[in-house]
């Protein structure tokens, strides 16, 4: 659970530096002024601010659920960032927002994982490793999105490559994701068919 806890926020953070690298790019192609690339690059966080206290109200019950859709939504709107900012200045706004929106989830859903999966004498291990997904998510976010910017990428006889593409690649990746996340993740160590009868007493009794 902690890899998969790890994975889901380093995906997180990977569709929410895209934007960072891309801006100057897109800016550019839209002719956008520096006051609206900067709204651009900062209504994410309004909609993350204000996803924080609804997600962790579902998430004390379905966390399995909250951070899937954590992961799906913020991937399927990634993929249409490129098209809302061509079509309209406003529509990106929203685009980006709800985005924010929907990726406020990871955090609040892990720390109902923490007090179900995690025995207390290894917290400081397992809760280190999970959120490492947030320096994992830059690294390879801000290295990859320059690299995919650089360079064209054909495929099925488009470029998939160039500011645009930072936002379908990173969005797949995203959607790749989801299948494994609620195929191999489970609520509590009770719901998980693969635990062991060993293994779900060490965890009831470290965790309770």
């Amino acid at each position: 659970m902690v890899f998969y806890m790890m994975g889901a926020i380093a995906l997180n953070y990977m569709l929410r530096v895209n934007l960072s690298v891309a801006a100057d790019a897109m800016a550019d192609e839209l002719k956008w002024t520096e006051t609206e690339k900067g709204y651009m690059l900062s209504v994410f966080y309004v909609g993350y601010a204000c996803g924080q206290v609804p997600t962790a109200l579902i998430a004390a019950n379905r966390p399995k659920m909250i951070l899937g859709l954590g992961t799906l939504l913020p991937a399927i709107l990634t993929i249409f960032q490129p098209m809302a900012c061509r079509t309209n200045f406003t529509l990106g706004l929203l685009v980006r927002g709800a985005l924010g929106l929907f990726a406020s989830s990871p955090f609040p859903a892990v720390f109902t994982f923490f007090s179900r999966w995690v025995p207390r004498d290894e917290k400081s291990l397992m809760i280190a490793t999970t959120m490492s997904g947030m320096y994992v998510g830059e690294i390879v976010g801000f290295s990859l999105s320059g690299l995919i910017s650089s360079m064209d990428i054909p495929f099925a006889g488009t470029n998939i490559g160039n500011w645009p593409g930072v936002f379908y690649i990173f969005g797949v990746i995203g959607l790749l994701y989801v299948p494994v996340w609620f195929a191999y993740a489970w609520d509590s160590p009770q719901d998980c068919p693969y635990i062991t009868p060993d293994e779900l007493q060490l965890l009831v009794e470290g965790t309770s």
